[in-house]
């Protein structure tokens, strides 16, 4: 029954990892810029979403239209749209045209696909399959069904808000999707993620008000003391399998990051390279330093810097401090202090991760659709509350003229007494 309302912008973007997975194949760096039979499905894939993308947008009074033109999202299509234009200075045109409409055309989708959804708890029972799906497809079907292959940054990171939304779906269904999220993110035993639902939880806790407020204070007192006292070994749980290198490096990422900035993002600082082209300089990294080639930059900050410069870092702060700001207004109601929460461990692990920033991929869709859920959920939440108010000024205005007609009454009739 619940799949009957989903929309087309459900399916396309529930297609995405499955026709990527599909066409999965691995390149050398120089081929890039390359068009093979893959790239060609994957172009055709994005035109079929394009087509219809363009008439949810031109739709007369399209909600999808009002939520891309309002904060915070606002500073997303301002985003988006810094990366069209990136085409006049970018160094491969038609490579960065085609990567920044696709990121258009699925940021479009992710929002209709929110704004469709009937109520909070359908758009977070969306993220759910999208996120089990995603967990089936990049990780269990990748690894060989060995618990070594799972290992993944990706995943996990794709679907780290899942893990703080998925537990407020009641159902048999929705618990066995929950489990199967749960259990990428444990199997996937990426430290980033780990970290970042660390620091959502303790957020979430901080969040809470009321009689709330103090059991999350007690909480994280009692799991601060516990570590102090057992002497808790965040290398052996947190930061499974790494060795202190590792740890201290991001695994490499912060040889690759140090190399980009001080080489590279030096020449074109304000602008960057060109949507999706400055994402291709993680390839190409001094293999001096590490053998490390990242298919991307792993980070939402890095590929903002590399791809549109200064000038896309500020985007990327603007578009995190409204949501942030959606987020926390929404902190007195009932999903408040756990979206609060997941917004934080999101934020964290878009750090270490592809994000909104980068290219398209499955953790560009992941985010877009948690992005788009704060952003649709703090608009409604902010037309509910602009209601309540006139209705109160209603109300009130109409007891001062009742006051003031008895008043007036009361003028006519004491005199004669």
């Amino acid at each position: 029954m619940y799949l009957k309302s989903f929309s087309v912008s459900h399916w396309l973007l529930l297609l995405y990892p499955i026709v990527m997975h599909a066409v999965a194949r691995q390149r050398a760096p120089e081929q890039v810029f390359e068009v093979d039979p893959a790239a060609m499905v994957q172009i055709g894939f994005t035109a079929v979403c394009a087509l219809y993308a363009l008439t949810r947008v031109a739709r007369r009074g399209s909600a999808c239209r009002l939520i891309l033109t309002r904060k915070p999202l606002f500073w997303m299509m301002c985003y988006v749209v810094l990366a069209l234009f990136s085409t006049v200075w970018s160094h491969r045109p038609e490579f960065t045209l085609y990567r920044a409409a696709e990121l258009t055309v699925f940021l479009v989708l992710s929002v209709d696909a929110m704004v469709r959804a009937r109520g909070v708890e359908a758009m977070i029972k969306f993220q759910m399959v999208f996120a089990a799906v995603f967990v089936i497809l990049g990780m269990v079907l990748e690894s060989g069904f060995t618990i070594a292959g799972m290992h993944s940054s990706e995943v996990p990171g794709t679907v780290v808000a899942v893990v703080f939304l998925g537990f407020l779906v009641k159902g048999w269904l929705w618990r066995s999707l929950y489990a199967i999220v749960l259990a990428g993110v444990l199997f996937g035993t990426s430290s980033a993620t780990f970290v970042s639902i660390l620091v959502g939880v303790g957020v979430l806790m901080l969040a809470l008000r009321g009689r709330w407020a103090a059991t999350g204070w007690l909480v994280l007192a009692a799991v601060v003391a516990t570590a102090v006292a057992t002497n808790f070994d965040l290398d052996r749980y947190v930061f499974w399998g790494k060795s202190e290198q590792e740890v201290r490096t991001g695994s490499g990422r912060l040889f690759v990051w140090d190399w980009v900035i001080r080489e590279r993002v030096s020449q074109e600082p304000v602008l960057g390279f060109g949507f999706g082209v400055g994402e291709t300089l993680a390839r190409l990294s001094d293999p001096s330093e590490s053998t490390l080639q990242m298919m991307h930059m792993h980070s939402a900050g890095m590929s903002a810097l590399t791809n549109l410069g200064a000038v896309g870092v500020l985007l990327l702060l603007l578009l995190l401090i409204g949501i942030w700001r959606g987020a926390w207004s929404l902190s007195r109601t009932r999903l408040g202090p756990t979206l609060v929460g997941a917004t934080a461990a999101l934020f964290v692990n878009a750090q270490m991760v592809a994000s909104v920033t980068s290219t398209m991929s499955s953790a560009v869709i992941g985010h877009g659709l948690f992005l788009s859920m704060v952003a649709v959920a703090s608009l409604m939440g902010r037309r509910q509350r602009a209601v309540a108010s006139r209705k109160v000024i209603a109300t009130d205005q109409a007891g001062l003229k009742s006051r003031a007609r008895l008043a007036r009454g009361a003028w006519r009739v004491d005199p004669r007494g």
